[in-house]
């Protein structure tokens, strides 16, 4: 049986002043693969010209986010990761505009075929992600699903618009308590040794 890259075990809403968290199980390739498109992507996005204060705040966002997947990427090991819902939709446009710019007809070199299978398969579930935490948002203030906070985005309207798509058989759970801040991170490549913690 096929690893899943990536695998969302809880999305637990926030209560008072803590947001709502998202906890995924990834494996090595996935935090490689991450680490390279989001990297590239604020690389690109730096040598453009930031025009607003939304702009400074969301480049501000990618290299926070960039920075947390780059421990992950060196060790090359399996990790439990936390991140909110602001983190989780700008891994998602970026990995979404990252695919959009590299994948075509031209050719490709073996990594980047190899990093783009991984990204196709993470894709789908940061989607199915996206949309249940936007519900347990939802559920949790009685509200309407809320849209993304970083709306600047010129692709933001797809994470709103998108269809969730099953991840791969693996429902998250919600819960309304206080987010999880344990991270485990294992040099053995399984799951479950404890370690430094990433959670912000």
């Amino acid at each position: 049986m096929q690893e899943t890259p990536v695998q969302i075990l809880e999305v637990r809403a926030g209560e008072g002043e803590r947001p709502l968290t998202i906890t995924a199980a990834v494996n090595a390739d996935a935090s490689r693969a991450i680490f390279t498109a989001l990297s590239e992507q604020l690389d690109r996005r730096r040598r453009e010209q930031t025009a607003s204060v939304e702009d400074v705040l969301a480049l501000r966002e990618q290299t926070a986010l960039v920075e947390r997947f780059a421990p992950l990427a060196n060790a090359g090991a399996h990790a439990i990761v936390q991140v909110t819902e602001a983190d989780l939709r700008t891994c998602l446009l970026a990995l979404t505009d990252y695919t959009a710019r590299v994948d075509g007809e031209h050719f490709q070199p073996v990594d980047l075929r190899k990093r783009l299978h991984v990204i196709a398969q993470i894709t789908p579930v940061l989607w199915d992600a996206n949309a249940t935490a936007a519900a347990a948002a939802a559920a949790t203030t009685g509200q309407s699903l809320r849209t993304p906070r970083n709306d600047h985005h010129p692709r933001a309207a797809a994470v709103r618009r998108r269809a969730p798509t099953p991840s791969a058989g693996y429902p998250p759970q919600t819960r309304a308590t206080p987010p999880l801040l344990l991270v485990v991170h294992s040099d053995s490549g399984r799951l479950g040794s404890p370690g430094p913690s990433l959670a912000r």
